[in-house]
């Protein structure tokens, strides 16, 4: 019996020991991670669904939970980019996505040194999101030069889905942050249950994705081919009815207005630059029926649990989508940041979008070279200007540039 008490107190130390040991290693890893580190998921996009995006894709995450390479003492120019599922580019592989080829094209163009472009797009995340998600990974990582916004689809379609009247949720609110965290970032280290935070159970939970899911064939991406969206796209097909009023907006459009402001002066406190984009879409006033057949987007609140619902048509989702992009603008333009207008640059076909706002392998590479000719522009500016201590940058939407001593 006292064999069998030694013995079992001889575990229980050596479990112990195992476990601090593990967490000490651990104290050095980040505690908010947009994607698991490390990660390698293998997609099969159908181009069949997914117009203009060929071959098989891969998505990458690095050491810190970010899509990109990893970071280097040698990196000159440190980019973030930040925005909802267009900025994530999922179905897109790895190289193709518009943040890896904005870096492409800086690092090809050889002015700027080594340039990093870390990209930490979420699908469905909105601007609130985006403030939280800054808020908690900048302290974190190493210094970051620029950040790039690509925003407001998102903004804009919880309003198309909030019943009427709109109501503010007043999102900045700590009381709901923690909600926030959990749509910002993959893994949150306080506000998991103490069991998953044992040396044991992520060791298990490595075991399971690295050995057990690849034995049985296993993939993890709940849809790696895009067929949800052919689901979508036939759903919306069998719309009750499609609405070309909107109601009011003004609430929302207030609350986007405050969210791009809290941004701007969150990222100003880091000491970062930054540059915003307006969200571009394939949707107009008028889009024939080749085109409608791509479309999934516009659904209002009472399609959450029907089959047959109403969606608001193409003209007015694109009047909507064009308040929000004002907004932006015109906060940019109040705040002194650059915009680059993307949304009235690139053309509204299948030759950019695969579906509503989706960049396939082309959009992707137009959306990289504009916003890279847009940042030669604003680095340039300021570069010509840093010796006499001033901040210079150029609106998107004025004709002079704007200097502030």
């Amino acid at each position: 019996m006292i064999r069998f008490i030694l013995i079992l107190l001889g575990v229980s130390i050596g479990l112990v020991i195992a476990e601090i040991t593990y967490h000490f290693m651990r104290s050095s890893q980040p505690m908010f991670q947009v994607w698991p580190r490390n990660t390698t998921w293998h997609l099969t996009p159908d181009s069949n669904i997914l117009t203009g995006i060929y071959g098989l894709s891969e998505f990458r995450s690095n050491s810190v939970g970010i899509r990109g390479d990893e970071m280097s003492v040698t990196d000159d120019l440190r980019m973030l980019a930040v925005g909802g599922s267009t900025t994530e580019c999922f179905y897109l592989d790895q190289e193709e996505a518009w943040p890896q080829r904005v870096q492409q094209i800086l690092n090809e163009n050889g002015t700027y040194g080594h340039v990093w472009v870390g990209n930490i797009g979420r699908s469905a995340t909105d601007v609130p999101v985006h403030y939280v998600q800054l808020k908690y990974l900048l302290p974190q990582i190493d210094k970051i030069d620029l950040i790039v916004f690509l925003v407001g689809v998102n903004d804009m379609t919880a309003f198309l889905r909030h019943k009427p009247p709109y109501k503010s949720i007043s999102p900045y609110d700590p009381a709901i942050e923690n909600r926030l965290l959990y749509k910002a970032f993959s893994s949150v280290e306080f506000l998991r249950p103490w069991c998953q935070k044992t040396g044991f159970w992520q060791i298990a939970k490595g075991l399971k994705h690295n050995i057990y899911f690849p034995l049985l064939g296993i993939n993890e991406i709940e849809d790696p081919s895009g067929f949800i969206i052919r689901n979508r796209r036939e759903k919306r097909m069998r719309a009750r009815e499609f609405l070309d009023s909107l109601p009011s907006a003004q609430t929302s459009l207030d609350d986007y207005r405050y969210g791009i402001q809290q941004c701007i002066q969150l990222v100003r406190a880091y000491g970062a630059e930054m540059i915003f984009m307006t969200q571009p879409t394939i949707w107009s006033d008028s889009m024939n029926k080749t085109l409608n057949k791509f479309l999934w987007f516009g659904w209002t609140y009472d399609c959450k649990n029907q089959e047959y619902c109403s969606y608001y048509s193409t003209k007015a989702i694109a009047q909507a989508m064009a308040s929000y992009n004002a907004i932006l603008l015109a906060t940019c333009k109040d705040m002194g940041v650059p915009c680059l207008d993307l949304a009235n640059l690139l053309p509204k076909d299948t030759t950019i979008f695969f579906d509503d706002m989706h960049f396939n392998e082309n959009g992707s590479q137009q959306v990289a070279i504009h916003l890279a000719d847009f940042i030669k522009d604003s680095l340039m500016i300021k570069s010509a200007v840093k010796k006499s201590n001033c901040h210079t940058v150029k609106l998107i939407n004025c004709e002079q540039y704007v200097v502030n001593n």
